[in-house]
């Protein structure tokens, strides 16, 4: 699910930079993250952390594009 919202977001922004479409993918990929998780603590597991940093990575990239992280 992740790669298929990614590549969704990345389609977006070539989009002449069709912010809406990208702003709501990263709006579907924190829900996904956020089932998963839920999914996990339902199940007794433990959520694969790798999975999660790449989330925030990639949701914390497409913040500093949007101009909601500035890098001091």
């Amino acid at each position: 699910k992740f790669m298929e919202i990614k590549s969704e977001i990345q389609i977006a922004l070539c989009d002449n930079i069709n912010t809406r479409d990208a702003v709501e993918k990263v709006r579907e990929l924190i829900v996904a993250g956020n089932v998963y998780t839920n999914d996990c603590d339902i199940k007794e597991r433990i959520p694969n952390s790798m999975i999660i940093r790449d989330i925030c990575e990639f949701i914390y990239s497409k913040f500093k594009v949007f101009g909601v992280i500035l890098d001091r």
